[in-house]
């Protein structure tokens, strides 16, 4: 019996309906989760088609604002039916006789769904709509951001095979991130970091930077960090990333900027360090000091951090003194505290505690300064 409503295309139609509804029930929860593998050491497929997704980004011109040029979901699926390997093996048997326009209208909702997810994240923006091209109703137009041109390189720097290909992708990142900063050229911060990536540039430290960021920052970047991956790239909120080639190219470059750019990023590495030990103290404190935990940091540190706000060159440190059973908090000159950091490859910046701090009261000199820990965020 010939059962003529029963053809390649129909099936091949039925069956990436269902492989769209299933797949689009996966949701990825942040930019982390891009880079991690399953046990099998393989990226789950969504993963792998969002990895495709930023390839055809840097397919795309970009433009002088950072972000990429307009394109429109037909431009990005009909893409994907060339490269993305999924979609190539789900029509590798019907040869050309499902039409593309059959294969994009197959896995629109799939796609759609990503598009939306990294939308939500800050790495895609819909920019507008356009005419279609037949007919009279109009298309969304997207785009990606800065952050999703970085992130698109980013994983191109970890897919490089050699060191060249690594310093090439490196390169890209540190061209992306500048023009993204001289856009921003009047913010006294951003004058700043144009003048230390241009250090790290010139002296090949950028591509630790960047490695530095992909083994810490990013593999503990939350939700509402992916929504600005560009800014936590930059150490926006993170400033001990500046720490991470050698705490001297920080000092030097400080010394290079004028007094107005200086006193802006001394105000945020202050207000940084001094935020990091109020949230993080008592988590640092080994075992053996937990019934003194509840002490610090305690009124003697935040007023004498309040005391101090306006000296930029010092920060507030807690401290424990045993003698007198009470805290003991001292302040100490930011530049040696940037100049005592211990970037760690495992993902941890420790601020060494020896600083010869003492108490006040009594002068015991062995009190109990805790590590401060960057890493993880």
């Amino acid at each position: 019996m010939k059962l003529d409503f029963l053809n390649l295309p129909s099936i091949v139609f039925i069956k990436l309906n269902l492989h769209s509804f299933l797949m689009t029930k996966v949701r990825i929860g942040g930019v982390s989760e891009m880079f991690q593998k399953n046990e099998g050491g393989d990226y789950a497929k969504n993963v792998i088609l969002c990895r495709n997704i930023f390839k055809f980004g840097l397919s795309l011109k970009k433009s002088n604002s950072g972000c990429s040029e307009q394109f429109k979901h037909w431009d990005l699926s009909k893409w994907l039916m060339s490269n993305h390997k999924e979609y190539i093996l789900l029509y590798q048997d019907s040869d050309n006789r499902t039409p593309i326009k059959t294969r994009i209208e197959n896995t629109r909702q799939r796609t759609k769904g990503i598009l939306e997810i990294l939308i939500s994240h800050g790495l895609i923006e819909q920019s507008g709509r356009t005419k279609q091209e037949r007919g009279n109703g109009t298309v969304e137009l997207y785009r990606f951001t800065s952050s999703g041109y970085l992130l698109a390189l980013l994983f191109k720097f970890e897919e490089s095979s050699n060191i060249e290909e690594q310093h090439k992708a490196s390169s890209e990142i540190f061209n992306v991130i500048n023009t993204f900063i001289r856009a921003r050229n009047h913010d006294e911060l951003m004058r700043f970091l144009s003048e230390f990536f241009t250090n790290c540039s010139t002296d090949c430290s950028f591509d630790i930077y960047v490695e530095y960021f992909m083994k810490t920052a990013l593999l503990f970047i939350d939700r509402n960090s992916s929504n600005n991956l560009m800014g936590t790239f930059l150490g926006l909120n993170q400033p001990s990333l500046w720490l991470s080639i050698n705490p001297q190219t920080l000092n030097q470059t400080l010394q290079k900027v004028d007094e107005d750019c200086k006193r802006s990023v001394l105000f945020h590495f202050k207000i940084f360090l001094e935020e990091a030990y109020n949230r993080d103290y008592l988590r640092n404190l080994s075992n053996d000091s937990v019934e003194i935990a509840h002490k610090i940091p305690g009124k003697k540190w935040a007023h004498l951090r309040y005391s101090n706000i306006a000296d930029l060159t010092m920060i507030c440190i807690p401290a424990y003194c045993g003698k007198c059973d009470d805290e003991c908090p001292f302040i100490y000159p930011i530049y040696d505290c940037i100049s005592s950091f211990i970037p760690r490859k495992e993902g941890w910046t420790i601020l060494n505690p020896t600083m010869g701090a003492c108490c006040n009261k009594c002068g015991n000199k062995s009190v109990i300064v805790s590590q401060l820990a960057l890493f993880p965020l």
